[in-house]
């Protein structure tokens, strides 16, 4: 067990300490006035939180105040580069000690995973959203690695590595646990939002009239004559593509979710009605074959009467309560979204990930608890990281082939590393291409599950 020792004992330092060691690693830890006695071999190894090293403790690790205030500070730390260039630093500290670490790992961990400085003033982008160009790493030296590396995962890695040798030379030759090995297992969740179920059939009658005419301009009378033949069978509707996802899904033993909009028709809204039979049908077959949860509409993230609805109607036709949801357009902000999702039941969120950048967004590759931090309290949302998404590889970052699956494949080798929850983000109506549908297969399905695939990603 570790003993954490510290001056003050408030809910930041609590809550840090609990996704460290309860979340991200599963570590039995206790949190210790800095007065308590101090701890033998039997009872734990003391770990020394605070201003001055406890001469007893294991390894001292430098308090830079954070943890012990409240409220929000306006200045913004700045990223530094330890010793180890692929090693970027928060609130750095000269060590006291031989056995104090170089930074404050704790206050570091606690201000990324709160996302601190998204409740500071930023510009954002023409959506309102926090842009990766907003953080405090973007004009820094370690800029190449955050958010490509989970920086929690990575400093927590680190501590464990320290505190192992430690205890080693404490235990004169006794065979210690591994605390490297805490960490849970590699999993993978595939997930996808049904922004656009069908891309011709199943319409709102102007949107199926806006559409028409607009292919017949473009495209001339042969586009009325393909639209009329898939209103005859819808199953062939080019978005359609929940057959090869079923086939994929079953084949690699996989459950997925899907993230249903139940939202009203606008500019970015372009889902059937919630009341049209067939996306009924669609929406209980895949939670059926996995779970389905809330893609709240784009007006919702300012107005959470309107997401209360819109859960509400998906419930009623799934019949039963729902705990998970995405944003639509990834529009989250702190700490409105969060605080209208935890106001609406939501008790798991798969928003986390930047839009224009695959990564991981908070520093960690684990689901991990909420912390509002202008109430200074520990939520029961769990927001789960989002590293890859379709549009972020091929409309943003417009990568090719090569590269995206170079790009997937790191940032899912990092997750498993460290053990964490792998959650890609693909639209059902972008694998209406062959090319794509075998693309997302033998480079984010076939890694994920640790198979191989030899040859060249084409599209």
């Amino acid at each position: 067990m570790l003993l954490i020792s510290a001056p003050q004992t408030g809910p930041r330092l609590r809550y840090v300490l609990e996704a460290l060691f309860s979340h991200l690693t599963k570590i039995p830890w206790c949190l210790l006035p800095e007065d308590a006695e101090t701890a033998s071999p039997t009872t734990g190894l003391l770990i020394s939180y605070g201003y001055e090293p406890r001469p007893e403790a294991l390894l001292h690790i430098p308090a830079e105040g954070l943890l012990f205030e409240t409220g929000i500070r306006k200045e913004r730390p700045r990223p530094v580069l330890s010793n180890d260039p692929e090693l970027p630093l928060l609130f750095p500290i000269q060590p006291q000690s031989p056995r104090s670490l170089s930074f404050d790992l704790f206050s570091a961990a606690f201000y990324m995973l709160s996302r601190y400085e998204e409740y500071l003033p930023f510009e954002g982008d023409a959506h309102g959203r926090f842009r990766l160009r907003d953080s405090i790493f973007a004009d820094s030296k370690p800029a190449g690695i955050y958010p490509r590396k989970p920086l929690v995962d990575l400093w927590l890695e680190h501590f464990l590595e320290r505190l192992q040798q430690e205890a080693q030379k404490q235990a004169s030759g006794t065979a210690l646990p591994d605390f490297r090995q805490a960490r849970p297992a590699f999993r993978f969740r595939p997930s996808y939002d049904l922004d656009l179920p069908w891309m011709l059939v199943h319409k709102r009658p102007l949107q199926a009239l806006g559409g028409a005419l607009r292919d017949l301009l473009r495209q001339g009378p042969g586009s009325l004559l393909r639209r009329y033949r898939i209103w005859r069978k819808p199953e062939n509707d080019p978005a359609f593509t929940f057959p090869f996802l079923e086939k994929l899904h079953e084949k690699y033993g996989l459950q997925a979710l899907y993230f249903a909009p139940t939202g009203p028709y606008g500019r970015y809204d372009k889902a059937p009605s919630h009341r049209h039979p067939a996306y009924r049908r669609l929406l209980r077959e895949l939670d059926r074959q996995g779970e389905v949860g809330l893609h709240p509409s784009y007006h919702s993230s300012e107005k959470p009467e309107l997401l209360l609805r819109e859960k509400q109607r998906l419930e009623k036709i799934l019949n039963r309560p729902l705990t998970a949801s995405r944003q639509h357009f990834l529009r989250f902000r702190f700490p409105q979204t969060p605080r209208a999702l935890t106001a609406a039941g939501i008790t798991r969120d798969y928003s986390l990930g930047f839009a224009e950048a695959p990564g991981f967004r908070s520093g960690t590759c684990h689901a991990y608890p909420w912390y509002d931090l202008e109430k200074e309290e520990k939520t029961e949302l769990m927001l789960h990281p989002l590293p890859l998404m379709d549009v972020s590889l091929f409309q943003y970052l417009k990568l090719p082939p090569k590269k995206a699956a170079s790009l997937s494949n790191s940032l899912m080798e990092e997750t498993r590393k460290y053990g964490g929850e792998f959650v890609s983000l693909w639209h059902n109506n972008t694998l209406a291409s062959a090319g794509k549908r075998e693309f997302y297969e033998q480079w984010v399905v076939r890694p994920a599950r640790g198979s191989s695939f030899v040859g060249s990603p084409i599209l």
